[in-house]
């Protein structure tokens, strides 16, 4: 006869994350919102910010659209004025920055000797002003209405539909930070990563 193997069994969920789960992860919600496509890219809702406590969204979806909703059936008119009311849109927990060592032109991209080498490599340092993200600071008594990870330092994100950064982006992002001479930067964003793995 053979042996079972039991594994135990670990809660790696923070436990702000699972107070919203209900809404972020799994349920009624999340399943309406994506069927009546209330969004245009399904990561937009789960990006967005709560303005209640997930309790109260999840009984006030209850009382509008009754206990066990027959989803295709929602009123999406009405769904989108439920998202509107107890959802802020994505981003709305980040504010742009700049970062704190761009300079207009760096000595490595500075000493580039062919011309139009030399251009396209200032034009893609200029692009990061417009990625640099820091999280709004009244968002870290307030965990759990986002799915954003609270980080203390500003970072840069890949951009598009991606508001927030990821490993392997951030690898990328560090080294062309570096070349652009933003080792302060670079030294943010690797701190952002090492409290998330002590967090």
């Amino acid at each position: 006869m053979a042996q079972k193997i039991f594994f135990p069994i670990f809660n790696i969920c923070i436990s702000y994350f699972l107070s919203f789960s209900e809404v972020y992860c799994k349920g009624p919600i999340l399943e309406a919102v994506n069927y009546h496509k209330i969004y245009n890219d399904s990561k937009d809702f789960v990006d967005s910010v709560l303005l209640a406590e997930p309790a109260e969204i999840n009984a006030e979806f209850k009382k509008i659209f009754g206990p066990n909703p027959i989803i295709p059936k929602i009123d999406r008119t009405k769904l989108n004025n439920f998202i509107i009311k107890f959802f802020n849109p994505p981003e709305s927990e980040l504010d742009v920055c700049e970062p704190e060592d761009w300079v207009e032109k760096p000595e490595k991209i500075i000493g580039i000797q062919d011309d139009s080498l030399r251009e396209w490599a200032l034009n893609l340092h200029g692009i990061w002003k417009t990625l640099c993200r820091k999280v709004k600071q009244n968002l870290f008594s307030e965990k759990d209405k986002h799915s954003l990870l609270f980080v203390k330092n500003p970072f840069i994100i890949p951009g598009g539909r991606f508001r927030e950064f990821y490993y392997w982006d951030t690898y990328w992002i560090i080294k062309g930070l570096l070349v652009s001479g933003m080792d302060k930067t670079s030294k943010y964003m690797l701190e952002n990563l090492l409290d998330m793995v002590n967090e």
